[in-house]
C-alpha cells in the first residue's frame, strides 16, 4: 500500500485520520476481488469509497482485507495508477512485511 505525496484533508477529515505518513508505502493488503459498481451498489457503499461524485459506468470496487501496517513506512516514489516497485523497493518491502 502506497501513501502518496500529497496531503488529501477533506477525506482525512472524512475518515478520522492525521498525521499520515506520505511518499511511501505504508503496509500491504490482500485484494480479495474486483467487483464492477453498479449504481445501488455505489449507493449502498458510498460510505466506504473515495470518490464523492455520482455513479458512472465502468467504475470498479477493489475489495481488500488483511492489512498490515509496516513497523516503519518505506520511503518510495508513487506512481499514477497501478504500478510495480523498483527490485531495490521490492526488496525492501518483503524485509518490512516480515517484521510486522
Amino acid at each position: 500500500m502506497h501513501a502518496g505525496l500529497k496531503p488529501a484533508p477533506e477525506l482525512e477529515h472524512r475518515f478520522g485520520l492525521r498525521d499520515l505518513y506520505l511518499g511511501g508505502f505504508v503496509g500491504s493488503i490482500e485484494l480479495l476481488a474486483v467487483v464492477p459498481f453498479t449504481a445501488e451498489r455505489w449507493e449502498r457503499w458510498r460510505g466506504r469509497h473515495l470518490d464523492s461524485g455520482g455513479y458512472r459506468s465502468g467504475l470498479l470496487a477493489w475489495m481488500m482485507g488483511d492489512p498490515h501496517r509496516f513497523l516503519t513506512p518505506v520511503p518510495g516514489k508513487g506512481h499514477l495508477r497501478l504500478f510495480y516497485p523498483s527490485a531495490e523497493e521490492l526488496q525492501q518491502l518483503k524485509t518490512e512485511d516480515r517484521r510486522g
